[in-house]
């Protein structure tokens, strides 16, 4: 990273590269894998899975305050010595490859059923990735920047959850615990995966331009992104009733097919383009933490080139998954081993570093 690049994220792009993150293609699936789980009791599901993240993101803070100078590269190496420090981050930017891979693939088989496309899957891979690449390579300020101008696209998708609903649509959220107290808790493991990405806060803390603030600006993000995971689980529970909710593959994209505006012939399809922002740019954050990374391990300046020609194994992941079914069978394999991996590595590099008295605070 050049030096000019050195703390360019603002309070701001710090809540919005961390919301970016962590809201994407999980919110047309969320509501069916918890209602599974959790039955009527989901959205207190996902509140507690939201606390559980924010004591997450604080370890992560941790860790990253041990280092405020250096990127997650640069400080695992310190700790764990050169080869161990390159193997995480080896791992870690595969993990980072294959979840933006499969997070590409998995919105586009809903964007190709609900906008009924025919063409090759490939030829839109190939119109998206050059975007991705392209905000790779021009640096952690365009990231930021790009990530504030979704924010101010996708925003107003969010009055979507406020439609009108009827008193007897409120009775599908009662009774409460129907299942018992205790399953909503053991059902928390849908709804944090559906935060992963947060772990960015270990390479992106350095060139936060205000670091005393990053408890609470983080705290804001994870919440706000809490808040809209819980109002969608609860408006297509509403509209839809438990057991239509289980037994729809997309409840959110069905949900918005129920809605009707004045203004909008088809809430659903304008919902599928506006989105398709929302996920380029979880691809890019992605796809930038790990070429960014994977220079820190090579030489800093080679950040243009990692960037330039990494993208075929974001391909490779997209086009592996024969069909839908594949697909969400891969990605829900590398959410649990790479969310097992993410949640692990601030824990042991903590521990690690505090033995070893390694820290540079």
């Amino acid at each position: 990273m050049n030096k000019h690049e050195k703390r360019d994220i603002s309070e701001f792009q710090w809540i919005t590269l961390l919301l970016g993150m962590t809201v994407g293609v999980g919110v047309t699936t969320l509501p069916r894998e918890v209602a599974t789980e959790a039955g009527r009791d989901g959205w207190i599901t996902i509140l507690i899975a939201t606390f559980c993240v924010l004591i997450y993101s604080y370890l992560c803070l941790y860790y990253a305050r041990l280092f405020p100078d250096k990127t997650l590269a640069e400080s695992s190496r310190k700790v764990l010595g050169k080869f161990l420090g390159s193997v995480l981050i080896i791992i870690y930017s595969l993990y980072a490859f294959a979840l933006s891979g499969i997070v590409l693939r998995i919105f586009l088989e809903i964007a190709y059923v609900y906008l009924d496309i025919t063409y090759s899957l490939i030829f839109s891979l190939i119109l998206i990735l050059p975007v991705v690449v392209y905000i790779a390579r021009c640096g952690l300020a365009t990231l930021s920047r790009f990530s504030e101008l979704v924010l101010f696209f996708t925003a107003p998708l969010f009055v979507l959850f406020w439609v009108p609903i009827s008193i007897t649509e409120y009775l599908n959220i009662l009774p409460v615990f129907e299942q018992g107290v205790t399953t909503p808790v053991l059902a928390i493991r849908e709804p944090i995966l559906a935060f992963l990405g947060i772990e960015i806060i270990l390479v992106f803390f350095p060139y936060l331009n205000k670091q005393e603030s990053a408890t609470r600006l983080t705290s804001i993000a994870v919440m706000s992104a809490g808040f809209i995971y819980t109002s969608i689980f609860l408006v297509t529970l509403m509209m839809m009733g438990l057991k239509q909710l289980v037994l729809t593959y997309w409840p959110f994209i069905e949900y918005l097919k129920i809605i009707e505006l004045v203004v909008v012939e088809r809430v659903d399809t304008t919902f599928i383009h506006f989105w398709l922002i929302k996920i380029i740019l979880v691809t890019s954050i992605k796809y930038f933490a790990a070429t960014f990374s994977l220079a820190h391990l090579t030489n800093k300046n080679f950040h243009d080139k990692w960037a330039l020609f990494s993208w075929v194994i974001i391909l490779f992941v997209s086009l592996y998954p024969k069909n839908l079914a594949q697909a969400s069978e891969i990605a829900e394999h590398i959410s649990f081993y790479g969310g097992i991996f993410v949640l692990f590595t601030p824990i042991i590099l903590i521990i690690v570093a505090k033995l070893r008295g390694v820290a540079d605070v």
